[in-house]
């Protein structure tokens, strides 16, 4: 009974019904599909979107800026950094982080605000890089921020540290740095930015982390004097976790 009522049905719908309900589903299906499209192109620091760009060459791997022609940005010293980001709530901190990734993928093509790291910070942690990490080969080096407050008094540990993110063409076959050397950033040069954000410490010790990478690759050098062999990385595993260090993580 129920394919007689059906063909009966289709027998007495005139060719306009069906040739509307045909145009109504293409429409759907184009919306669907614009949507999509957009979905994919405008949040490429979602796994699954990064990696279909890949496989249809329609995103361009990460390049290497000169100091003059990187994207504007603020620059930060510790105390700015402190005062910038640490009053923050968590959902803004994941914001800002979602934004800031999205902005190395696309090299900045349409960049939100950019901050820039400057300062002295000394080493206290090297780890090479891995394929399970944000890119690779290179090095993660964690330096805790010094403050000098008055001129002639001892810089002293400030609550930040930076996760500072060198990419290199090859495996680090030698150590660039030590525990304990200096690592000064400036703005002009470096052109470190901050790619994410963590919160740790306590409300009674605070501490915040800065995931830096850097823009342009010219001025970093290693404690000896000699160049930093460093080369635009690629592909980037996006789904790792940022920090890359355990230690930069909230416990």
């Amino acid at each position: 009974m129920a394919k007689e009522e059906i063909k009966e049905f289709i027998r007495k719908r005139p060719p306009i019904f069906w040739w509307v309900l045909a145009n109504l589903l293409a429409g759907a299906f184009a919306v669907i599909s614009w949507t999509t499209c957009l979905y994919i192109f405008n949040y490429p620091e979602r796994p699954s979107n990064y990696e279909i760009l890949r496989k249809l060459n329609r995103i361009t791997p990460v390049v290497e800026f000169t100091p003059a022609d990187c994207p504007d940005g603020d620059p930060a010293d510790p105390k700015i950094a402190f005062k910038k980001f640490f009053p923050l709530k968590d959902k803004r901190i994941k914001a800002l982080n979602l934004a800031q990734k999205r902005n190395y993928l696309t090299n900045y093509q349409d960049p939100s605000p950019l901050t820039y790291v400057e300062g002295n910070y000394i080493v206290s942690d090297i780890q090479q890089l891995s394929e399970t990490d944000f890119f690779s080969p290179g090095l993660a080096i964690r330096a805790q921020a010094t403050v000098q407050t008055e001129e002639r008094d001892k810089a002293a540990a400030y609550p930040v540290v930076i996760e500072l993110l060198l990419p290199t063409a090859e495996p680090p076959t030698k150590d660039f740095y030590k525990k304990g050397d200096t690592i000064t950033l400036a703005r002009a040069t470096h052109r470190a930015v901050v790619l994410a954000v963590t919160k740790l410490g306590t409300p009674e010790e605070p501490l915040i982390c800065l995931t830096v990478v850097p823009l342009s690759y010219g001025h970093y050098l290693a404690a000896d004097g000699t160049p930093l062999p460093l080369s635009p990385p690629d592909p980037l595993n996006v789904e790792a976790p940022i920090p890359v260090m355990p230690t930069n993580r909230p416990k």
